[in-house]
């Protein structure tokens, strides 16, 4: 049963509204796009191992969740997918390589090409430990395995016994079903019971404001409304809707977009100036009034009141 699915990482969302407001010639163009790349490739990756290890439906309890950060003594790691069954506690770390690899052991080394790249069996030992360290906090003991899911066919050759099983993702199902059982360790109502303690424990990565993270300002970035229909800047506000003059769309709501864009790039807070600015509209009761119907938290009064996000969980409220 599928207790918790993979939902897009918010940094895809907050690159691409940095890129789209700064121009080409930036120096962090060209940065935030590669990290972009990489996020994107990472989570096709995942979105692939989720849509292969559907196929695995045994006739046991067992509990599947997606992406999963927690928190032990200060320290936070993040397991792609876990899956508890009633022998062992079951979790994938899932690469996204292109290209032939090959894998050494004694010492242990993955080579992507011609380049010897990070070993993720090191990545899954430690998370086996950190997870194995949660666990004993509650009173929980589980075996725990690791397993290296690569996420598409490579052309793969490995040579000599490796501590862990790496495969691709299609075959991951079919070697669960053969993984015998020898010993049931914990029952089907534990399973339930620790798959909820998992979720309730996730901790969701907040990557916002992006200004703390990348070298830019707020006069690097474009302002104005984005058209929703043609992506086109510049919209204008008449009407009480804004109306796109490459296109002639229009929408009342188009400035929840800008607004979404500012809090992931400067900050949870704005200022009726600010928006007026970041959105380009001229009338400051228009600006203010637009940021009163956005269903955010006002903070103080007269010209020191400021608008905030409460939570980024909400800025889907906003882009959507």
């Amino acid at each position: 049963m599928l207790y918790k699915p993979r939902k897009q990482p918010q940094i895809i969302t907050g690159l691409k509204s940095l890129l789209k407001r700064l121009d080409y010639q930036h120096p962090v163009y060209s940065v935030a796009a590669e990290h972009l790349r990489r996020n994107e490739a990472g989570f096709s990756g995942e979105q692939f191992f989720d849509k292969k290890i559907r196929d695995f439906k045994p006739n046991i309890p067992h509990a599947l969740i997606h992406d999963l950060c927690l928190n032990v003594n200060g320290i936070f790691f993040q397991i792609a997918s876990l899956l508890i069954t009633p022998d062992a506690i079951t979790i994938f770390e899932v690469k996204n390589f292109a290209g032939k690899l090959t894998i050494k052991n004694d010492p242990t080394q993955f080579i992507l090409g011609n380049t010897v790249i990070s070993n993720p069996i090191t990545e899954v030992e430690r998370k086996e430990i950190l997870l194995n360290k949660w666990l004993q906090i509650r009173d929980v003991s589980l075996p725990i395995r690791g397993m290296v899911a690569l996420a598409f066919n490579n052309e793969l050759q490995i040579s000599g016994p490796l501590s862990h099983t790496v495969l691709p993702a299609q075959e991951i199902p079919i070697l669960l079903y053969r993984l015998e059982i020898k010993q049931h360790a914990i029952s089907t109502q534990n399973i339930q019971t620790l798959a909820n303690m998992f979720v309730n424990a996730h901790i969701t990565y907040n990557p916002f404001p992006l200004i703390q993270h990348y070298d830019f300002t707020f006069n690097d970035l474009k302002t104005g409304v984005f058209c929703p229909s043609c992506a086109q800047l510049g919209m204008i506000r008449a009407r009480r809707s804004w109306s796109c003059l490459q296109c002639n769309y229009d929408d009342r709501n188009a400035h929840l977009a800008t607004l979404a864009d500012w809090f992931m790039l400067m900050g949870p807070n704005i200022t009726n100036q600010q928006f007026r600015t970041f959105a380009n509209i001229q009338r400051s009761g228009t600006s203010k009034r637009l940021l009163q119907r956005a269903y955010l938290e006002k903070i103080g009064h007269t010209k020191n009141t400021s608008y905030q996000l409460q939570t980024f969980d909400k800025l889907g409220g906003l882009i959507n």
